[in-house]
């Protein structure tokens, strides 16, 4: 009779030293990593996406409005947080330069990609990104009524 217990005790002890092996050996989670900054520095980029809600006097599609010398500007960010704009074949003043330099920061914990030069100041809520696209919305107050940004910008 006491060889059913020794047995019972050994098996329960394979048991559970089994399963606490199978809990040291499980794998972390995955995590994963937001690539929106490293998707930025692949390229020129240009706004395909410049959408207003509510209509803007009228207006819901921003870059309908916008000039050719402004919707064929490409934008490059580069590793050291220097992105640049370049006017494109088109520019709206000649005496411009052909190219604009200005600081850019993407954040990955608020998905707040950020830019500014001498006369730009922007920031952009990222929704979705990928190699080829990122997308975003930015909330704006103009004489006291509130309006949102939807955008996209595109690899070219």
């Amino acid at each position: 009779m006491k060889a059913i217990p020794q047995m019972f005790f050994a098996a329960l002890t394979v048991i559970v030293t089994a399963a606490c092996s199978k809990d040291k050996a499980a794998a972390p989670p995955a995590v994963s990593k937001d690539s929106t900054a490293e998707f930025l520095k692949t390229g020129n980029w240009k706004f395909a996406v410049f959408n207003i809600s509510p209509a803007f006097n009228g207006v819901t599609d921003g870059l309908s409005v916008q000039p050719p010398c402004l919707r064929d500007n490409l934008w490059q960010y580069a590793d050291n947080s220097v992105f640049y704009i370049d006017e494109g074949a088109t520019k709206c003043n000649e005496a411009d330069p052909q190219t604009q330099q200005g600081t850019w920061k993407y954040d990955e914990a608020s998905k707040v990609l950020t830019f500014q030069t001498a006369t730009i100041d922007f920031l952009l809520n990222v929704t979705k990104s990928s190699a080829t696209a990122i997308s975003g919305y930015r909330n704006v107050t103009i004489n006291g009524s509130a309006y949102v940004y939807n955008g996209t910008i595109v690899r070219q």
